[in-house]
């Protein structure tokens, strides 16, 4: 019997198919352009997450009105009880009414919210989900980026499962070796390691994959894009 030896030279990685032809686009924060340089060593209102999820959820709203799909949504932080959280919407509404939705939705759940003078118009509304902080204050950067690669993607899936009741599909994609965290959009389902790796190829067609080297100096803290 000869003695086995080891061939030398890379492995040969078999690239996954990707079938799902309705993607139609990506949009992410990379985890490395979030600076904790001006992030006070604790602080008493969240500072960093609800700014970034807010701005994902109305780029991903956009892009799917954009494909004759209409779908609306918002991030909701309210600070006098350390709650967050995301709304979602078949048809239009206003900022204070998104809010004010969303504070009934909350006492709805006993929450102690005096009752305001806003009127709530919009009949489209279609749910709203929510996490209670106020037993994590006071704050630090670091639980705020575990607020968007570990409780987001969580927080996500029951407005992701309304959304397949409308006809559009989304899925948040935390990818920790490129640092990189974010949504992606379809008109067709698709399973999850179907977006994972569309997400991982999107970054790579893009050059924007950490592997790669681009000579861009500039970079954008959301990046979003249509396909």
């Amino acid at each position: 019997m000869y003695p086995f030896k080891k061939r030398k030279g890379k492995a040969k990685v078999f690239e996954p198919v990707i079938s799902n032809t309705g993607f139609i686009g990506v949009s992410f924060v990379d985890t490395n352009d979030l600076t904790k340089e001006s992030y006070p060593k604790k602080s008493k209102h969240l500072r960093i997450s609800p700014q970034v999820m807010e701005q994902l959820m109305k780029w991903m709203a956009s892009m799917f009105t954009a494909q004759n799909n209409p779908v609306f949504a918002s991030c909701v932080y309210y600070k006098p009880l350390q709650i967050i959280g995301f709304v979602l919407s078949s048809t239009p509404y206003s900022e204070k009414e998104g809010k004010a939705y969303f504070l009934d939705y909350l006492r709805d759940y006993g929450y102690p919210i005096e009752y305001t003078d806003e009127m709530i118009s919009n009949t489209g509304f279609r749910g709203a989900v929510f996490v209670d902080l106020s037993t994590n204050t006071p704050f630090t950067f670091e639980f705020e980026i575990g607020i968007l690669t570990k409780l987001m993607p969580q927080m996500f899936e029951p407005i992701r499962n309304s959304l397949g009741k409308l006809g559009n599909y989304a899925s948040v994609i935390y990818a920790p070796e490129q640092n990189k965290i974010g949504f992606v959009l379809s008109l067709k389902p698709f399973e999850k390691d179907e977006g994972v790796y569309y997400f991982l190829d999107w970054l790579e067609e893009k050059g924007l994959s950490k592997e790669k080297e681009y000579e861009e100096t500039e970079q954008l803290s959301l990046f979003s894009d249509n396909i």
